[in-house]
């Protein structure tokens, strides 16, 4: 658990997020086959890390990067959930694919493509951060 939270509190500084907002949960319940979480609620965020599916991750705190990118995209405005299954995505309406499962409509989100472009990029930042 500790390099999890070393890595949060280095991603959060990367992002431009405050970690206090921010609750960490390492689990062996999820939904769905995903690795990890982000739910945003009045005052901050969920972090859920699935450990069954973390164990089938080679880099398990890239995961935990993909998430925090999302608690900035929140943060920053970009992202917003919407009631009826919908988000908006910088001022365009698309639909949740957490609401409807489809990985087709995962992958095309771009807040998706976003933290999937991200969450290496921090991870292996982090990485050689700890060699210094």
């Amino acid at each position: 658990m500790t390099d999890f939270l070393h890595a949060l509190e280095f991603y959060c500084n990367e992002l431009g997020i405050d970690s206090t907002k921010i609750i960490l949960f390492l689990t062996y319940e999820g939904d769905m086959d995903a690795a990890g979480y982000c739910e945003k609620w009045d005052d901050g965020y969920t972090v859920k890390l699935v450990r069954t599916q973390l164990e089938y991750n080679a880099h398990p705190l890239s995961i935990l990067a993909h998430e925090l990118v999302h608690v900035m995209q929140y943060e920053k405005g970009l992202l917003e959930d919407l009631p009826g299954g919908l988000c908006r995505w910088k001022g365009k309406i698309y639909l949740d694919p957490c609401i409807f499962l489809c990985e087709n409509i995962y992958y095309a989100a771009p807040w998706e493509q976003q933290a999937y472009a991200l969450q290496d990029r921090l991870y292996y930042k982090y990485l050689r951060s700890l060699d210094q």
